[in-house]
């Protein structure tokens, strides 16, 4: 007889993309399942990508029936005497495997789970550490998921990105880079879209003109396009847009090792710099040129999401509309997105800021929130930065 959860157990990452799918896929997984999988790589981080995602519905902000979790797996001590069924225990804190005499050969500590349910696909997920442990749970009705596909590969750097948002992180982070993890990247965006490149963290020895460790950033998918960047030290860079739906992106690491960077990218229709969609624990977006003015009507929205089971938090560390008080033309508004009693996700205001305000500190309802600027050519200011970030209980306004 068939096991419900076909093939589980440990799969070791590669640097190939190989492919993971629910039972049964692309037919209904089945009812009442608990499918767990150990994704592994070495001590190397791994990274996964969606390809479907079809698990119940959104209409509950905690997807507490029908989902897919994606645990983090930070780090493992391991005994090499024996080799034995692994074990995830997925509600604890840790995942183990034992021998046949029931003895505990490896121990993992598990670190940030990530929960999804819907259709929208999410971007890539890196782990932390070596390892991510894949685990499907489905309700009593048998047809209300439509299951899921994704790759997973050891989180290389010499690498295509295609999608509309993503994660980007240097050679074996959260470690420090190697001397020889050298690497080239593309991005790829759908067409008559744009690219934004935010910040999250930059770490990269500095020097004369990025000459010993740099992030070369060019305007298109080869080497000899428009420079757009080449970066070095520990400040954080700008935000960094394109002007097409391809950027190139060049490492070169220093002998020294150092942290390496973490940035997100998301694409628009609307033009450079304005707007898009977020996905992350923690990120940030700016205004489109910060810290600079545009000088032109703008009309941009961007939709920020942290991890469910948490609510979002924001932050303007720089905010300078300049001085004008216009406040029916110049303005940022944030406005939380809720699930409706039917499953529909809708939004509430909540906020306007403008003219020489400084926003206090938002936390919003739900995981989830959209920024909403609106500018003319009146507008002298040098624009705004916000730090979205999900926390785990309320504290804040209201």
């Amino acid at each position: 007889m068939k096991a419900p959860c076909g093939s589980t157990g440990t799969l070791d990452a590669t640097e190939m993309n190989q492919i993971l799918s629910s039972p049964n896929y692309p037919a209904p997984p089945g009812a009442n399942l608990r499918c767990r999988w150990l994704i592994d790589g070495n001590s190397t981080a791994v990274q996964i990508r969606f390809q479907h995602l079809s698990i119940g519905s959104a209409d509950s902000a905690q997807c507490t029936n029908d989902r897919l979790e994606i645990q983090d797996i930070i780090s493992a001590s391991q005994n090499q005497e024996a080799s034995g069924d692994l074990i995830l225990n997925g509600d604890g804190a840790s995942v183990v495997t034992l021998d046949q005499n029931q003895r505990i050969i490896i121990q993992r500590e598990l670190g940030q789970r990530l929960t999804f349910c819907g259709t929208r696909l999410p971007h890539d997920v890196i782990s932390s550490g070596g390892a991510l442990a894949v685990t499907l749970i489905t309700g009593n009705s048998a047809a209300s998921s439509g299951g899921f596909q994704l790759q997973y590969s050891l989180a290389t750097c010499n690498r295509s990105y295609e999608g509309v948002e993503g994660r980007i992180v240097s050679p074996r982070w959260p470690g420090f880079f190697r001397s020889n993890d050298y690497c080239q990247m593309t991005i790829e965006s759908p067409a008559n879209t744009t690219i934004s490149l935010y910040f999250n963290l930059f770490r990269l020895m500095n020097s004369l003109n990025c000459s010993v460790s740099s992030l070369e950033i060019r305007d298109g998918g080869t080497s000899s396009d428009r420079l757009l960047g080449n970066l070095c030290g520990s400040a954080l860079p700008n935000s960094i847009f394109s002007s097409s739906n391809r950027l190139w992106l060049q490492f070169r690491p220093s002998l020294l090792p150092q942290r390496g960077y973490d940035l997100t990218f998301t694409s628009t229709q609307q033009g450079p710099g304005c707007g898009g969609a977020v996905f992350n624990t923690r990120g940030s977006v700016t205004s489109p040129g910060f810290p600079g003015n545009v000088s032109r009507t703008t009309d941009c929205r961007w939709e920020l999401s942290v991890p469910i089971g948490m609510i979002i938090k924001i932050d303007f560390p720089m905010f300078q509309f300049g001085p004008s008080d216009d406040c029916m033309n110049n303005y940022v508004e944030i406005s939380d997105i809720r699930a409706s009693p039917d499953g529909t996700l809708g939004e509430a205001w909540r906020a306007r800021y403008c003219g020489n305000d400084r926003p206090s500190t938002y936390v919003g309802s739900s995981n989830g929130a959209t920024l909403r600027y609106v500018t003319s050519t009146n507008n002298t200011g040098s624009g705004w930065r916000a730090v979205f970030q999900g926390v785990t209980s309320i504290h804040g306004n209201q």
